[in-house]
């Protein structure tokens, strides 16, 4: 087949909300409403993801799984997938390629303002095998900021791109960013607005990493510190406090004389960021074989000590059905004096649940020589590479990504 027609392909959403006269516009949340040829291009989508991404699942366990991820608190109104059909026949379900899309607040940071904006989370970007290397993926990321982004923020749509795509899609056009988890490298950099501007930037993807079997002696550690194991309900109180902490935290940073010239973001771990992957974690657990009990999705320190009692970390498991688990940190809050009992407590779980290792994404600095004591090894990762795309004045490259931790992936 010939490399992809830009003047003959448009970003279709699959499932755009309800309150236009367009024949595709549908919303999947109200299920007395549905579309059944929307949601056959959804389930067509789905079942190509399964054959790439079911990780020891079947087809069935796979789909019944991203049902019920769909229903969650992180997707209810926010969510939205796409798929780029031809502009002459888009009701087709033979579609080269789709991603879907995430709509949340996020905090902005500019010349020490804080401010609240619309930020998008892309998430499974999927192209058919027989239709990849002929630039139908690139081309649908490169429309999709002129889907998501404000008009006024963008370069004029190129002409050789054909008719931009059509402005009747309600709820977007709001963007200050998106960003986007890469498993394929910088691929993304080069799905830009035009032909000659960038897509989306890495931004440190760093990862400190310790290996269970090589780590001895450290579990079996006395310490005199309470803490408190966290249930999934738990969790949830603690991500809406840790919102708190990061709002806090953020406005200090926006004022710093390090920062003030830098435009900053951060995504928020509430109102079901975070608790998407615990979510998922839940849908597949009963499928692993011989498979721990999964009793307690983080751990709090104890303390009365007001300015002790904020140390606590929440993680997630990333498990392959055939393999140990590997624990990542969602979200960690601790001081340098407390993070060696912090870690005890989750070598700890690591060691009940048999887990291959533990990582975390961008250790704060001041704890780096910490856990390379404790056995832990920071680098950079070759995949789920962070990246950010921002639709306004400001240089892409000085643009900062707070609290760049795994509580925001898979919402992108």
């Amino acid at each position: 087949m010939a490399r992809v027609d830009n003047s003959d392909v448009a970003a279709f959403w699959v499932n755009p909300p309800t309150g236009s006269n367009y024949a595709e516009v549908i919303n999947l949340s109200f299920p007395d409403f549905r579309d059944a040829h929307m949601i056959l291009k959804l389930l067509v989508s789905r079942k190509r993801q399964a054959k790439t991404w079911a990780r020891g699942m079947t087809e069935e366990e796979f789909l019944r799984r991203e049902e019920t991820l769909e229903d969650q608190e992180h997707a209810k109104d926010n969510f939205t997938a796409w798929a780029l059909v031809p502009r002459s026949n888009t009701t087709t379900l033979d579609y080269p390629c789709s991603c879907e899309t995430f709509r949340r607040k996020i905090l902005v940071t500019k010349s020490g303002v804080i401010e609240t904006h619309i930020g998008y989370g892309i998430a499974s970007v999927f192209c058919a095998p027989e239709h990849r290397r002929k630039g139908y993926a690139s081309h649908m990321m490169r429309l999709l900021h002129h889907v998501l982004a404000p008009p006024s923020a963008l370069p004029e749509f190129p002409v050789e791109w054909g008719a931009p795509p059509p402005s009747i899609y309600p709820g977007v056009r709001d963007a200050q960013l998106s960003v986007l988890f890469s498993d394929i490298g910088d691929f993304y950099a080069q799905c830009g607005p035009t032909p000659t501007k960038p897509g989306w930037i890495i931004k440190d993807p760093i990862s400190t990493i310790w290996k269970m079997d090589f780590i001895t002696g450290i579990v079996s550690k006395s310490i005199d510190i309470p803490f408190e194991w966290l249930t999934e309900d738990k969790c949830k109180e603690l991500w809406d406090l840790d919102s708190a902490y990061i709002k806090e935290e953020f406005s200090s940073m926006a004022v710093s004389i390090e920062t003030l010239d830098s435009p900053g973001f951060t995504f928020l771990p509430s109102d079901g960021v975070a608790g998407y992957l615990l979510q998922r974690v839940l849908c597949e657990a009963p499928l692993i074989p011989e498979n721990k009990e999964m009793k307690h999705f983080g751990v709090r320190m104890i303390t009365k000590e007001e300015h002790v009692s904020s140390i606590y970390a929440t993680w997630t498991l990333d498990m392959e059905l055939s393999e140990r688990p590997v624990i990542t940190l969602t979200r960690l809050r601790s001081t340098a004096q407390y993070f060696p009992a912090l870690m005890i407590q989750l070598m700890r779980e690591a060691s009940r649940i048999n887990a291959k290792s533990i990582e975390v994404w961008n250790l704060p600095s001041g704890l780096v020589d910490i856990a390379t004591n404790m056995g832990g090894r920071t680098k950079p990762r070759v995949d789920h590479l962070p990246a950010v795309t921002w639709y306004g004045p400001e240089d892409m490259q000085n643009v900062k990504w707070r609290f760049n931790e795994k509580y925001f992936f898979s919402n992108a």
